[in-house]
């Protein structure tokens, strides 16, 4: 699952890198042609969303299309099979490692993946670890707030025993 993020942001990036671009490019001729409100409405109220929606698209494709290249060929059914055991000294199954690896990503998502899990209880239990898992906008937000209220050198320290005391919280019950 590690391998099919990696795989998913590194050729993603280029083009939501080149999106990014086109947006900027075109956000300084939508603002010299419409001057003022209008034109400030059109640049960063709507073709913003637009370019962001469009970039984090193109990383989702790829990741459900490694994920699923994945899936035909049998390796998400080892992963919840080797991790069967250690998930069930917690009270869950193999398949709620996928859905907590997504959490890497995006939590809403990796809540909406839980939904592959049989047992309603198990299910609900998954759902309550994922918050602990720092994804990618919790991450942004804790760094932005390291660099506001602490040199630099700390905030990267900070921000990194924040990530690691959640992963700690969540791994500690099986323990």
């Amino acid at each position: 699952i590690p391998m099919a993020i990696a795989i998913a942001l590194t050729v993603g990036l280029f083009p939501a890198i080149k999106i990014y671009k086109a947006y900027f490019a075109v956000r300084s001729a939508v603002m010299d042609a419409l001057p003022g409100m209008a034109g400030s409405l059109l640049s960063n109220g709507i073709m913003l969303p637009v370019a962001w929606i469009a970039a984090l698209s193109i990383v989702l494709f790829i990741l459900f299309a490694v994920l699923s290249f994945f899936e035909d060929i049998g390796y998400l059914a080892r992963i919840t099979y080797l991790t069967d055991r250690l998930m069930r000294r917690i009270g869950l199954t193999g398949k709620s490692v996928i859905p907590l690896f997504f959490g890497f990503i995006c939590n809403a998502c990796s809540v909406l993946g839980s939904r592959v899990i049989e047992s309603r209880r198990q299910q609900l239990q998954t759902i309550a670890m994922i918050p602990f898992i720092p994804c990618s906008a919790q991450i942004a937000v804790a760094a932005l707030f390291a660099a506001v209220f602490f040199p630099y050198g700390p905030a990267i320290f900070i921000v990194l025993a924040l990530i690691a005391s959640n992963i700690f919280s969540l791994v500690w019950p099986a323990s």
